[in-house]
């Protein structure tokens, strides 16, 4: 950096610090580099971290960012400390704008509830206030728990529990709890009425329960009664004031009806199909005091007069009056007797010519005939059908009525090609695919489903029935391995494969210098070997210091970082350590060179 750049940098901050406005700086087509930041630049609480997001408009992009006191080079930084943080932005014709950018630290956001008023008589009509004692300054939002947003202070509230959460500019939050109390809840009415009704007369009858309110309660009626309960009453309307020991009031008005006698009736269709649930069923009710409501025993709540889609079985229905008259009606819904049909299939194999042939058929008990046989493949009434795949086949039989049943049946159909496959591997040393004598090969089967039992014969004289085996081979030379297995059809198949065994001898092979420039080409220090069984490597710099060490088979090898950092040019030293098969320890070590 040249002394003409470093004073109009300076001139620059001293700018930014006179005036304290976001820098700009002109671009080479004219246009001002303009620095913007976003993202979390205030802090709640001291275990939050902040971070600052940057948008740059202006200059030529593509832009370079660099935070020189955090020794990072990307538009956006993230777990900051509360402080200050400048940026330095250099666009592609070498212009440059800096910022300095805050992250507030936290700030305690200190509220309490003020003149909180009680409700009265268990009506709307409490108020709470909260008040803001200290922040960072509005504007402040402000959210209660019953929905009210932006205000200070809430009215018409109802007794009960409540919350008011405040947040400043920077989203920092407290939450006050508070409670509207009742000097006396709500009253409510509680009534059970008896009507003229189912014969009666003069005998209908009003009882009150009163929740709420602080007792003891005054009652006045219509008729003069000053009790909770009025009896013998005539079919009319009735009136009631109650007042609780506090004053509080309230007045209902009840009705004593009077009907004639309740009378129910029904119709009911049967089902036409074994299983289905296509019963129907009307109730038509005469007489009492509509509405009705009707009550069945194998449902929840209010049923309807009509019901469809209904099973076999026995149905019961309490029906009840506007006046309280009830009465039970009960029916049967009833089926026919179940159609059955079984589904079943066999397979042919001809071993010799790999042909085989499939047939599945249908039997049918029960229902009405003539009956409708509906195949999966297009056939129609017949009782039995060919395949020639594995697949599921499902068939449909529809008897005069129209009852319908179906089935479905899952065939296997032999394959002729690929029933029987092995692999193998050996995986003690780097190079799986060689293999090598006194070494465990691994035997992989690859079957149809319907192969019952096999058999490996390994070319050496040695046999094995098991499925998967492993196998070590004592000599090395070519070997034809074979497996025979027999399926469920009493057909044979064979596979051969010739594998070939070489000897244990070990090879390593070290590189004298790497290039770790990201082009991912030799980018490595790794050497190549193959017949080891274990494998050590350690890297010095020229003054004895440990750079980089692996142990293990699955090294990656060295790619020329210590501590984060790419090491610079030059000679560094390796020691390596192995095994070879027969666990004999082998150390080499040397120079290596580190090229850029």
């Amino acid at each position: 950096m040249n002394s003409a750049f470093l004073k109009n940098r300076f001139l620059v901050l001293i700018l930014i610090w006179v005036f304290m406005l976001p820098m700009v700086v002109h671009g080479s087509a004219g246009v001002p580099i303009s620095i913007k930041e976003s993202g979390k630049l205030a802090l709640c609480t001291y275990e939050e971290k902040g971070h600052i997001i940057l948008s740059v408009e202006g200059g030529v992009a593509p832009y370079k960012y660099e935070w020189p006191s955090l020794k990072e080079y990307t538009s956006t930084v993230e777990n900051l400390d509360p402080g200050k943080y400048t940026v330095i932005v250099t666009d592609s014709h070498g212009n440059e704008a800096s910022k300095e950018i805050l992250i507030q630290p936290p700030y305690p956001l200190i509220a309490r509830m003020e003149q909180i008023q009680q409700s009265s008589c268990g009506e709307a009509n409490g108020s709470a206030e909260v008040k803001i004692l200290m922040g960072r300054g509005g504007p402040y939002n402000v959210q209660w728990s019953h929905g009210l947003e932006g205000e200070l202070k809430a009215g018409q509230l109802m007794p009960g529990s409540y919350a008011v959460k405040v947040s400043d500019q920077y989203n920092c939050s407290t939450t006050l709890s508070f409670e509207i109390k009742a000097s006396n809840t709500s009253m409510e009415i509680l009534k059970s009425i008896t009507s003229n009704s189912c014969g009666k007369k003069d005998q209908g009858a009003i009882s009150l329960e009163i929740k709420g309110g602080i007792a003891p309660y005054r009652y006045k009626w219509s008729n003069g009664a000053t009790s909770s309960s009025i009896n013998n009453l005539p079919s009319g309307d009735y009136q009631v004031e109650v007042v609780d020991a506090e004053g509080c009031s309230i007045s209902q008005n009840f009705e004593v009806k009077n009907s004639s006698e309740l009378n129910v009736t029904h119709q009911i269709q049967d089902l036409a199909c074994n299983g289905a649930a296509n019963g129907w069923a009307k109730l038509d009710i005469q007489g009492g005091a509509a509405p009705y409501q009707v009550q069945w025993m194998d449902q929840e709540g209010q049923g309807e007069l009509e019901r469809d889609g209904l099973k076999p079985g026995t149905y019961t229905a309490k029906i009840t009056d506007a006046s309280g008259c009830t009465l039970t009606d009960s029916f049967v819904i009833q089926e026919p007797k179940a159609m059955e049909i079984s589904l079943q299939s066999a397979v042919e194999m001809d071993c010799n010519s790999g042909f085989a042939s499939g047939e599945a058929w249908v039997s049918i008990e029960g229902g009405v005939s003539p009956y409708k046989i509906f195949w999966d493949n297009g056939a129609e009434n017949t009782r039995e059908i060919q395949f020639s795949e594995s697949r599921e086949i499902k068939v449909l039989v529809e008897d005069s009525k129209g009852c319908v049943v179906q089935k479905s049946l899952k065939t296997d159909f032999p394959s002729t090609q690929g029933r029987v496959n092995f692999h193998y591997s050996q995986n003690s040393f780097i190079a799986p695919e060689e293999i090598v004598v006194n070494q465990p090969v691994q035997f992989e089967s690859i079957l149809a489903e319907d192969v019952l039992t096999w058999e490996w014969d390994f070319g050496d004289g040695r046999s094995s029935q098991e499925r998967s085996p492993s196998h070590v081979y004592k000599k090395k030379g070519s070997f034809e391995v074979i497996l025979r297995v027999l399926d469920a059809y009493g057909c044979q198949s064979v596979h051969a494969n010739t594998l070939v065994v070489e000897d244990r001898g070990t090879k390593m092979k070290i590189p004298n210098a790497f290039s770790p420039n990201g082009d991912k080409l030799n980018d490595t220090f790794l050497p190549k070997y193959k017949n080891i069984s274990s494998f050590e490597m350690y890297i010095f710099n020229t003054w004895g210091e440990l750079l980089f060490s692996s142990k293990g088979m699955d090294s990656q090898g060295w790619d020329g970082i210590y501590q984060g950092e790419i090491m610079p040019e030059g000679n560094y030293v390796y020691k390596i350590s192995y095994a070879d098969l027969d666990n004999k320890v082998v150390q080499k070590s040397g120079m290596l060179t580190l090229i850029k």
